[in-house]
């Protein structure tokens, strides 16, 4: 028996037979599951899906006609995921510049327009008869949605557009000045076709105006005590603008606020803790500061958290940051963190998988 098995062994076309079946078993097992997730992912078109697909059928009809069968349904497999879509998204528009790729998605499934940058939600709108509704991260019951009902501001600064979410909350007679560096999404928002907040916002009496660059720099250029309300919303992503969180920033923020503004950052982040950072700034520039997290209460609203500064006791009593849900002193999870200046930060030190490191060293 062991000697046959040997003679077999030793054949050189049967070990490279071996060899090969081996090979594309284990391509097989690692390559076609992986595949098909990247290919039904909605954020490839469908010129990339039908693209890929139609190369590995070409490949797997070549593999095949040379007896590589397993090799050849395993790109039988990718196929079949390149053909594959979510019917939830829909890609309605995609566009790259400057500042990476964005799209604007239909999510079938919530009746919501969403606009993405690379893989990071920049804002959505819903559809139907709740278009008008503030989402996302600006819901009625957002800590930020608070803010506007108990503040009701009438000039408001906002860097970073989003889809202009934010405008849903003006009224006649109010000014809303937007703050963004990327013309695409200027564009995008811009156009009625894909989100009407400022659109909206206009048709009900509501000044708007968007001035593009960068927000810290152009913010600097404004008027003075021009402004109820200043909101940051630049820091959803894994790459945050330093520049806007240094005492140096909220120092020349406070300046353009007006007697009793308050200024309001959306920290909400999944890979940087960001409320210590601002708190930091704030105490060194002898600011009160409030922090506040709220889970989502509507299908079209995101769990947020925001941290609101006041350079005055009188803001901070209007925008009733010493009640709750507002928190100050911190919650206990909160971490300490040095004030970040413009000659100095600690990026790392903000980081979540950080802190997961420097925990489990110490326990």
């Amino acid at each position: 028996m062991a000697a046959p098995l040997a003679i077999w062994l030793l054949s050189s076309k049967r070990v490279m037979l071996l060899v090969r079946t081996v090979l594309a078993a284990s391509l097989t097992v690692a390559l076609a599951p992986a595949t098909i997730r990247m290919l039904a992912a909605p954020v490839l078109t469908a010129p990339q899906r039908w693209g890929i697909a139609l190369g590995a059928l070409a490949t797997a009809s070549g593999v095949s006609a040379r007896g590589h069968r397993l090799l050849a349904a395993s790109l039988a497999l990718v196929l079949v995921g390149g053909l594959a879509r979510p019917a939830d998204f829909r890609t309605l528009f995609e566009s790259r510049n400057f500042f990476g790729t964005s799209r604007v998605q239909l999510d079938r499934a919530n009746n919501v327009l969403r606009l993405k940058h690379g893989t990071t939600a920049h804002g959505l709108q819903p559809l139907g008869p709740a278009a008008g509704q503030p989402a996302s991260y600006y819901g009625l019951s957002s800590p930020i949605g608070q803010t506007m009902k108990r503040l009701r501001p009438r000039q408001v600064l906002v860097l970073g557009l989003g889809v202009g979410t934010l405008a849903a909350y003006g009224r006649r007679g109010d000014q809303y000045r937007f703050l963004e560096i990327n013309p695409l999404v200027v564009r995008l928002v811009e156009a009625p076709r894909w989100f009407s907040y400022l659109e909206a916002a206009r048709q009900r009496g509501v000044a708007i105006q968007i001035t593009l660059g960068d927000g810290r720099i152009t913010a600097r250029e404004l008027a003075d005590r021009g402004a109820d309300l200043i909101v940051v919303d630049a820091f959803s992503s894994d790459s945050i603008p330093v520049h806007l969180l240094t005492v140096e920033a909220l120092q020349e923020f406070a300046r353009k606020l007006t007697d009793g503004g308050v200024i309001a950052f959306n920290v909400s982040n999944r890979f940087f803790d960001l409320p210590p950072v601002i708190a930091a700034a704030a105490d060194r520039a002898g600011f009160t500061w409030a922090v506040q997290s709220q889970e989502a209460t509507t299908e079209y609203e995101a769990a947020s958290t925001w941290v609101l500064v006041a350079p005055s006791a009188a803001g901070a009593a209007r925008a009733g940051m010493a009640e709750t849900p507002w928190a100050h002193p911190a919650p206990p999870s909160f971490r300490a963190s040095a004030a970040w200046t413009d000659d100095w930060a600690n990026v790392l030190g903000a980081l979540r998988a950080w802190h997961r490191v420097s925990d489990a060293a110490t326990e």
